[in-house]
């Protein structure tokens, strides 16, 4: 028997499967468990939303940033303590906020509010999206 026929055989045997089109989404309108996505967030939702995470151990997945077009992703990263893969706390986001004021030459100062966080409650994950407001470069 030669590899073909081998091959040739065990390519029979698989069942067809249709190419299925490559999901696209929009974030601006795109349904989420807690709310549709908006950069403003209530504080009792807010606080809700940290509290569920917090207790049931939530792992973050992504911390995104907006507003940034100039400072690069990984000037702010490396200032902030949620990763992806570790476990959230609340005192880790807000010392996440407190190295990130401390950036004042190019950012304006962020706090809770600039915050909006996002819960995958069957993963367990947790997203979080930073909104900056970069100071204008002066020459």
């Amino acid at each position: 028997m030669t590899i073909l026929t081998i091959l040739v055989s065990f390519l029979t045997y698989l069942p067809s499967q249709e190419a299925k089109p490559a999901r696209t989404f929009d974030l601006s309108t795109q349904k989420l468990e807690n709310k549709t996505f908006n950069y403003l967030q209530s504080e009792t939702v807010q606080e809700s939303l940290i509290r569920e995470a917090e207790k049931g151990k939530y792992v973050v997945h992504w911390v995104d940033f907006s507003g940034n077009p100039r400072t690069r992703d990984y000037v702010l990263r490396r200032n902030i303590l949620l990763h992806d893969g570790y476990v959230f706390t609340r005192e880790d986001l807000i010392k996440s906020l407190i190295n990130l004021n401390k950036l004042r030459k190019i950012i304006y100062p962020v706090d809770l509010n600039d915050v909006t966080i996002r819960l995958d409650r069957q993963r367990k994950i947790i997203d979080m999206t930073i909104r900056f407001r970069e100071k204008p470069k002066f020459k």
